[in-house]
Order: structure tokens, then sequence, then C-alpha cells
């Protein structure tokens, strides 16, 4: 065998290894934030303010990064950051003022899951901002 091949099947190997690595990793990923939104606690998050908006027009996705004031009852509000991704068309549901339903991570209440179906975690834009 050439040495060009014995490259390009080390290279696809290692791609397909890679590929396994990350549908593996996604799935604990998502079974982790399964656990944890059983377990949380829910609340209310009014919007503060918009600290970051970025559209990403071929995935037809808004990540976005908001300071919001929790509210869950028995407890004394606080403020945090949530980082999501929402649908363009859903921007108006995110303006300051806006109350949407969270779950609150049971082991980082800073950290809020959206309880409503039109907007998802962004761990990408959290791991970005590192907030």
């Amino acid at each position: 065998m050439s040495a060009t091949l014995i490259s390009g099947i080390v290279v696809a190997c290692a791609f397909v290894a890679f590929i396994v690595w990350a549908a593996r990793n996604g799935n604990a990923q998502l079974a982790l934030e399964a656990d944890k939104r059983k377990r949380g606690h829910a609340a209310s998050a009014r919007v503060q303010e918009i600290l970051q908006a970025v559209l990403f027009a071929q995935r037809n996705e808004t990540s976005i990064r908001l300071r919001v004031s929790v509210e869950r009852p028995g407890f004394p509000p606080y403020e945090t950051t949530c980082k999501w991704s929402i649908n363009p068309i859903q921007t108006p549901r995110v303006q300051p003022g806006a109350v949407i339903a969270v779950i609150i991570d049971p082991d980082d209440p800073r950290r809020l899951f959206p309880k409503e179906d039109w907007a998802k975690l962004n761990e990408d834009i959290a791991a970005a901002t590192n907030a």
C-alpha cells in the first residue's frame, strides 16, 4: 500500500472516531440537562436587559444573553444572566419587562433552563461569554 492510501485511511478513521465521540458526548449532555430539568425548581424570570443578540440566518436562530430577575415563591428574588437560542420571530418575547417561565438548575441557581418551548439553553454562547 502507498503512504497516501494509508494516510487517507488514518484520516478517515480519525474522522469517524470523532463523530462517534461527539455523538456520545452530546447524548450524555442531553441526559444531564434532562435530569437537571426534572430536579430543578420552577420560577419566573423578568427580562431586565438584552446583553447580547446574535442572528444566525443560516440556522434561523438568534443566540441571546439576557439579564433577568428570578422570582421563585418563598425565596428572595435575585439577578442572573441566561443564554438561550430562539427563533428570530420570538424576539418580542424576550424584550425588557417580559416574564418567562424557567427552571432553576438545582446545582447552580445562576443557570436557568427555559420552560418555554420556543427557547432552548445555549451552552455555546455560555462558554463563549464565560458568564
